[in-house]
């Protein structure tokens, strides 16, 4: 009897991960509302190096579609920039020499259509 019972507890534990890494994964698309989560892929030429930006910024959300970049070091702004265009996430930075604006657009039904597909995988 607790052999069936170490093998369901096993179970629901890699039931409850696998449940988290899709949580994780599903709020990384970009679904029409901002969420910081969106640029946490995002690598930026810092220093001689690749860094997460995170880890030379804050980024949080001013509204419901805007998230807002504010780098620690001024002189990062367009090395920023130029990475979430690299990143090919479909924004279009806004840098106005002091933070950095992304205004996520508003979902299309050609986009809703993708992001059913997206979720399928």
């Amino acid at each position: 009897m607790s052999d069936v019972k170490s093998v369901l507890d096993n179970s629901k534990s890699l039931m409850d991960k696998a449940i988290s890494h899709l949580e994780a994964e599903l709020q990384k698309v970009r679904a029409g509302k901002a969420n910081p989560v969106m640029l946490e892929n995002v690598q930026v030429d810092a220093y001689g190096s690749k860094m997460p930006l995170n880890g030379v910024a804050s980024v949080n959300t001013q509204d419901a579609r805007t998230l807002i970049i504010q780098p620690w070091d001024k002189t990062m702004l367009t090395p920023i920039e130029k990475a979430i265009q690299m990143a090919n996430l479909g924004f279009n930075p806004q840098n106005d020499g002091v933070i950095i604006r992304i205004v996520v657009p508003p979902l299309t039904e050609e986009r809703r259509k993708e992001l059913t597909k997206t979720a399928r995988c």
